[in-house]
């Protein structure tokens, strides 16, 4: 995460000395460089926001490549090594396509944000996702429109006016989770050992609802309800959905409640292989909670790191 924040912070850079230096004679290698960088903020903001999402430790190699290759199409003056080419085929591929792309990185942090919202179970994240949403989705938007109103040919107001309020949204991000300091470090709360209680006064403040939720999802099986969300549980104990939360979260070590109720799926999915060798896994998967083989497979491949198929086979 360090080597991408720090990227980041290199790319917004050169976004913000372009003004100065584009278009000045004797720069063209300078100006390609600061474009290609400056060009990849949106990929940028993609690949942070699906590490801070998605409750992934480690950006896949894919969405580098993705990256990689949303930045090569960025390269202007494109159009110099095909002289012969078609001029609207060679705008079209390397003027037009790397604004869609632009335009589905910002969606798909817009959606990254959104969509985790009701099964998210950290509080400064979940409180993060709506001005996330709005901000950097908005902003992105808004500069890739003027690029493609202008046709890459933005005055110097235009340019320096972007700049300043990109200054602006990245420092006001910056102060946000300067605020929270060691709460919102996401990778420091996965490593703790799940279900086990840090021995403290507030944890004998919630011995009653922990026993209750336990009691749900071992002896109740609440987790194999399809759909089943952090609305559901709250109605069923009787408790505020921002105080079951925490609970789970906090005392419970989890940041998302799908993953939660994955944690007791999986748990009696692994045993139903064993002993019940002649059921069909997609009868196993749907019994106890999931909604398709192919999640429960993602699911199980997380938590054993290889198929139902192959856990069922070695176990014979």
């Amino acid at each position: 995460m360090g080597y991408l924040m720090a990227l980041g912070v290199f790319s917004f850079g050169c976004y913000l000395i372009l003004a100065v230096t584009f278009h000045r004679t004797g720069l063209d290698v300078l100006n390609t460089l600061l474009i290609c960088f400056a060009s990849s903020i949106p990929a940028i903001i993609w690949l942070t926001a699906r590490w801070f999402f998605l409750d992934d430790k480690r950006i896949p190699p894919l969405s580098w490549l993705a990256w990689l290759g949303y930045m090569t199409l960025s390269i202007p003056d494109w159009g110099g090594y095909f002289p012969n080419g078609n001029v609207d085929l060679i705008q079209f591929i390397f003027g037009f396509i790397p604004q869609l792309i632009k335009l589905a990185f910002v969606a798909h942090v817009v959606y990254m944000a959104l969509a985790g919202r009701k099964n998210d179970l950290v509080n400064q994240r979940l409180k993060f996702r709506v001005p996330v949403a709005l901000g950097m989705g908005g902003l992105s938007v808004l500069v890739i429109l003027v690029e493609l109103w202008l046709s890459g040919t933005i005055p110097i107001l235009i340019e320096t006016t972007g700049s300043a309020l990109m200054l602006l949204a990245t420092l006001t991000l910056n102060l946000y989770l300067f605020r929270f300091g060691d709460n919102i470090n996401l990778e420091t709360l996965a490593e703790k050992p799940r279900g086990r209680l840090p021995q403290d006064e507030a944890v004998e403040n919630y011995e009653k609802e922990i026993e209750q939720i336990v009691h749900q999802l071992t002896t109740e099986r609440f987790y194999g309800r399809h759909g089943a969300t952090l609305a559901d549980l709250a109605e069923v104990l009787s408790l505020p959905p921002y105080k079951l939360r925490t609970i789970i979260n906090q005392h419970m070590n989890y940041r998302n409640f799908n993953q939660f109720l994955n944690h007791y799926r999986i748990a009696e999915a692994s045993e139903r292989l064993i002993t019940e060798a002649k059921l069909p896994i997609l009868t196993i998967a749907l019994d106890t909670g999931f909604n398709s083989l192919s999640s429960f497979n993602k699911a199980f491949r997380e938590h054993h790191q290889q198929t139902p198929s192959d856990f069922r086979a070695q176990t014979k």
